[in-house]
C-alpha cells in the first residue's frame, strides 16, 4: 500500500520526464499520439452501444495468441469486445474480425488511466499473464463488475519478487476476482510469495483451449 502511495505520488514526475522524452523518442512519440486518436474513436463507438464491454489486455504478440481462443468464444451479440496492448509491434497481430476495438493501454498515470476506465466502463477486466500495472488494477477494482489474470505468470527470478516490490505486487495481486494459472507449480509460488490464495486457480494454458 505504502508503496503504492509513493507510485502515485511521483507520477507528475514520470509524466513530465514522458513529455519530455517524445521530443527525442519517436516510438514514445507515436504511441502517445496513436492513443489519443484510438481513444477518440473507441470513446464514440463506446457511446453508441448498449452491449456490455469486455477489456482485455495483451502485452504484445505471445499474450495475443493466448486470448484468441476465448475472444473466439464470446457472444458478439451481447459483449462488445475492446482490446489494449502494450506493444507497438503488436498493432499489426491484433485479430480484428474478434474483436469490436483496440487501442494501446492507457499511460499507468492516475489521471489517465481512470479517464481511460471510466470512459469506457469495462463490465469485466481480463488480463493475461503478466502486464500488471498498479493504477490500473486498483482503478478498474473500483469500477469493473471483475477483474482477472489468466495464464498468470511468476518465474522465480521475476523482479516482482524482490523484497523491495513484493509488498507492492501482495497489495495487487489481492484485488483480483480470479487467478488462472498453467500449473500446480505456479500456483503454488504464486501463494507462497504473495500470501494469495483465496482466487487462484489452475486452468490450461488458454492457446490451447
Amino acid at each position: 500500500m505504502i508503496l503504492y502511495i509513493l507510485y502515485v505520488l511521483i507520477s507528475p514526475i514520470l509524466w513530465i520526464v514522458l513529455i519530455l522524452s517524445t521530443l527525442f523518442n519517436k516510438k514514445i512519440s507515436n504511441r502517445l499520439f496513436a492513443y489519443k486518436k484510438q481513444f477518440l474513436r473507441i470513446k464514440k463507438e463506446i457511446l453508441n452501444t448498449d452491449k456490455r464491454v469486455l477489456l482485455f489486455h495483451a502485452a504484445s504478440n505471445g499474450e495475443l495468441e493466448q486470448l484468441k481462443p476465448i475472444l473466439r468464444k464470446i457472444n458478439r451479440s451481447k459483449y462488445f469486445i475492446l482490446l489494449t496492448v502494450s506493444s507497438p509491434s503488436a498493432i499489426k497481430h491484433i485479430p480484428r474480425r474478434l474483436i469490436n476495438n483496440y487501442c494501446y493501454q492507457a499511460f499507468d498515470f492516475p489521471w489517465s488511466t481512470y479517464i481511460f476506465f471510466r470512459t469506457i466502463k469495462p463490465y469485466k477486466y481480463v488480463i493475461t499473464r503478466h502486464d500488471i500495472w498498479p493504477n490500473h488494477i486498483i482503478i478498474s477494482k473500483k469500477i469493473c463488475k471483475g477483474i482477472y489474470l489468466i495464464n498468470a505468470n511468476l518465474p522465480e527470478k521475476s523482479k516482482r519478487n524482490l523484497s523491495v516490490l513484493i509488498t507492492l505486487y501482495k497489495f495487487l495481486f489481492s484485488k483480483f476476482n480470479g487467478i488462472y494459472t498453467v500449473s500446480k507449480k505456479m500456483k503454488d509460488q504464486i501463494e507462497n510469495n504473495l500470501g494469495i490464495k483465496h482466487s487462484i486457480q489452475i486452468h490450461e494454458d488458454t492457446r490451447y483451449q
